[in-house]
């Protein structure tokens, strides 16, 4: 009975089955319909074309038919399929043609590039003209300096210059420095003590130093500079024009010229405390400075009569100084140039380049 009932479980399971269709592989999956094919051929029928169109047809769809052909593992039922499966075994002999090269080149869609960085690894180099923007914030290499510009290198940081006022009162050299600045001031008269009016407002002062070397890299001198806060002045009210012109550069390389091609004689200058000598036409007050509290009576303020360094309108009344006494004193004032000035006579011409606080001066032979 055990063997009848084995028997009777095969006979279902092989009634269970469907029957393989005709002349279609068991194991076979099914085909993909070829929609292009008969779509041709239903456009053939009905509309008569002609023949070469639906050849052109089926040739540009052919290769989207054998790439899905492929992608299933399915035959395509196309020419080119049937040359795959004839294919031999071994790579090295079988060349593809050129026609069937080009329709797997065109079957396939162009991809994205795969970014592949380097594990090499990397060393950072550091003060390298080549590894920065701007070397010159890397290093600072004396390797191309002259030998007599060393001298002077070696010299900047060697002296320290103080940053208030109560260090400079430390050394010797500086508290000097202080004292000629206060004595020039006060023989100039750039102040006078008064009491601040209502509704103005006195400007503070700081002393700043520095030291001027030579050529040569030595000191020539220390140098101290009582200068206002000139950012807390208020337009309208203790300034109002600021412009001063300077020479320009053409003017300049004429000049040079005239006095190399005519021989002339060249001298430059330099005005010292250039700017004590402006006049003053604003009502300017200005707190007394650091080291000068002791010797302005309790609440008062000095009124500047001449500028100093760091108010707005210093350059200005420097230069409208410098311009008056010039033209009082029988020069010309340039039309083109405003900083060129002029002097001619029975004895010659003299001519005045003027930069700031710094002078170019020359004149004929006569």
């Amino acid at each position: 009975m055990l063997l009848e009932h084995l028997g009777d479980n095969n006979n279902n399971q092989k009634k269970d089955k469907p029957d393989p269709a005709p002349n279609v592989p068991i194991n076979a999956p099914n085909e993909p319909i070829l929609e292009e094919e008969d779509h041709g051929q239903e456009e053939e029928q009905n509309h008569g074309e002609d023949s070469s169109r639906v050849e052109e047809t089926e040739t540009t769809q052919a290769p989207t038919l054998r790439r899905s052909a492929r992608l299933e593992g399915i035959p395509s039922g196309s020419p080119s399929s049937s040359s795959e499966e004839s294919r031999p075994s071994s790579d090295d002999s079988y060349v593809p043609s050129s026609d069937e090269s080009h329709d797997q080149e065109s079957s396939y869609e162009p991809t994205q590039p795969i970014l592949r960085r380097s594990e090499k690894n990397k060393d950072t180099i550091y003060y390298n003209a080549q590894a920065v923007a701007h070397p010159i914030q890397a290093v600072c290499s004396f390797a191309f300096v002259p030998d007599d510009h060393l001298a002077f290198l070696g010299k900047i940081d060697q002296d320290l210059i103080p940053k208030t006022y109560e260090e400079a009162m430390e050394d010797e050299y500086w508290s000097n420095a202080v004292d000629d600045e206060v004595g020039a001031m006060q023989k100039n008269e750039t102040w006078y003590e008064t009491d601040l009016p209502k509704g103005k407002k006195a400007v503070s002062s700081k002393w700043v130093f520095t030291i001027k070397h030579s050529s040569n890299g030595d000191i020539e001198r220390y140098k101290a500079r009582l200068v206002a806060r000139g950012f807390t002045q208020t337009y309208g009210e203790d300034f109002t024009d600021t412009f001063a012109p300077v020479t320009k550069l053409h003017t300049v390389r004429v000049i040079v010229s005239i006095t190399t091609n005519l021989s002339w004689d060249l001298w430059q200058m330099d005005v010292k405390n250039d700017f004590l000598q402006g006049e003053l036409e604003e009502e300017v007050y200005m707190t007394p400075p650091p080291g000068l509290e002791k010797t302005v009576s309790l609440g008062k303020v000095l009124r500047l009569k001449k500028a100093i360094y760091g108010l707005k309108q210093s350059p200005r009344a420097w230069y409208r100084k410098l311009s008056t006494t010039l033209m009082e004193r029988g020069f010309k004032r340039s039309e083109s140039d405003h900083i060129l000035f002029t002097l001619q006579g029975s004895k010659g011409i003299i001519v005045v380049l003027v930069y700031v606080d710094d002078l170019i001066i020359s004149r004929d032979d006569k």
